[in-house]
């Protein structure tokens, strides 16, 4: 019995746990139930969606650990733009619409070439309401020479 209590207190951290901190601060952050929730559950969503996704498969689009995809799904974290954009870029998804505005782009049409997408162009169209559609044009590289 004694072995079994000095194996516990040496895998025992000696900080005390702050999980009950943790747990305010999500009941009291609205900014992490509202947006950081439906974020995921729109993340969860496409991953479902996709028979070959799957949480490791993002992680590794991402260049992140499988751990960090759980706590996005989780709702758990405060994501930055920046991370926003190399999900949706991923998954091929807006995770974030923007209502049309006096200075809002929808209706214009731009090319991107992600990194972290295959090497053909993707033609982005901003629709009304703030969706985005994107449609496959080939790059020259693709094209079979006759």
């Amino acid at each position: 019995m004694n072995n079994l209590k000095n194996d516990i207190n040496k895998i025992i951290s000696k900080q005390p746990s702050n999980w009950k901190e943790k747990a305010k601060l999500r009941k009291n952050s609205p900014w992490l139930r509202e947006y950081s929730s439906e974020i995921a559950r729109r993340i969860l969503a496409s991953i479902e969606k996709n028979e070959e996704l799957n949480q490791t498969k993002l992680a590794e689009l991402l260049s992140v650990s499988s751990q960090q995809v759980s706590k996005i799904v989780q709702g758990h974290e405060n994501l930055t733009l920046e991370t926003i954009y190399k999900i949706s870029k991923a998954l091929r998804i807006q995770l974030i619409t923007f209502p049309e505005y006096k200075y809002s782009s929808i209706g214009q049409s731009y090319s991107i070439t992600p990194k972290e997408l295959p090497p053909y162009f993707m033609e982005m169209k901003v629709m009304k309401g703030g969706g985005v559609s994107y449609d496959n044009v080939q790059n020259d590289s693709q094209k079979v020479a006759s």
